[in-house]
């Protein structure tokens, strides 16, 4: 018999405590990759096979714009590196493509790109995510994004319910 404390997957990630300890500890953990990334390669040994990838604006590969198609994301100069507007919120690069090419995988697309490719991960940042579950029409919160991800891994993972 399940105890009145125990959490699913979902309810736990949507509890505003133990979602933001979870934030931290992603920061604590990106924060040492960056330091030690300035004196060697450590990622590229580690042979990470995906990312996932959840966040806002300084994240999103495409998501903000696969929602909002006519906002200013969805042309030049965003994406101007890249000789295409992306979804980017920048001319370039994002953190997490660096992270991707340091670990020798494809940049990620974004989870609402009906062409994407989730061979090695999803991105399901989008510009202006919300830390926290907000109420209102067109508000992107961290909590919608990890809806997309457990409806991602219900439609990919397989397993045996035997």
């Amino acid at each position: 018999m399940a105890s009145s404390t125990s959490f699913s997957l979902k309810e736990w990630l949507h509890s505003p405590r133990l979602f933001l300890s979870l934030l931290l500890l992603i920061s604590f953990f990106l924060n040492v990759i960056s330091s030690n990334y300035a004196k060697t390669n450590i990622l590229s040994t580690c042979k990470f096979g995906a990312i996932y990838q959840f966040g806002d604006s300084m994240a999103d590969t495409g998501n903000y714009i696969q929602l909002y198609p006519s906002c200013s994301y969805a042309r030049l100069p965003y994406g101007e590196t890249l000789k295409k507007a992306t979804g980017r919120c920048s001319d370039g690069l994002l953190i997490i493509d660096y992270l991707a090419q340091s670990v020798e995988i494809p940049f990620l697309d974004a989870y609402l790109n009906k062409n994407g490719s989730f061979d090695h991960g999803v991105n399901f940042a989008v510009a202006g995510a919300y830390a926290l579950p907000m109420e209102g029409p067109g508000l992107n919160s961290l909590s919608e994004q990890v809806d997309w991800m457990v409806s991602y891994f219900n439609t990919t993972c397989r397993y045996d319910k035997g």
